[in-house]
């Protein structure tokens, strides 16, 4: 809940405009590593959690997770479209910033990593292309 907190707190313009290097190193990682040590121990000692268990096997967090790898690749190219300066400007005339374009974005990245995924990752005629590849590219060695 924690590190939801921080979210919405700097979301909110609540948290005092700092580096967010300080936020990160003062806020954010101790709670997160705090979170990932308790999930640790309670993995180690054999306790289920059922309230953990339930949020993190979600149908839609166990979606998240199956499109995480193309989120990461298109999330920057993206990134660069709504957010760099000078490719912004010269696209939109000025860099998208609020709410309203932060959704826009992270719709686009979502659409954008679904459609990645399902026509080129999951794509069976990719998958034998590429095995082929590695095939070739390992008997070299």
């Amino acid at each position: 809940l924690g590190l939801f907190g921080i979210l919405a707190l700097r979301a909110a313009n609540l948290v005092p405009d700092c580096s967010d290097l300080l936020v990160r190193g003062v806020l954010f990682t101790p709670l997160f590593l705090k979170f990932v040590m308790g999930a640790h121990r309670n993995t180690v000692n054999g306790v289920s959690d059922p309230i953990l268990s339930k949020f993190l096997s979600s149908k839609a967090l166990v979606w998240l997770g199956g499109l995480s790898f193309p989120i990461y690749i298109v999330h920057g190219p993206l990134g660069q479209v709504f957010y760099k300066k000078l490719i912004a400007t010269k696209l939109w005339g000025k860099v998208l910033f609020g709410p309203e374009y932060f959704a826009l974005y992270l719709a686009t990245v979502l659409v954008s990593a679904y459609v990645l995924n399902t026509f080129f990752l999951q794509n069976k005629a990719v998958g034998a292309w590429s095995k082929k590849k590695v095939e070739q590219l390992s008997s070299w060695m």
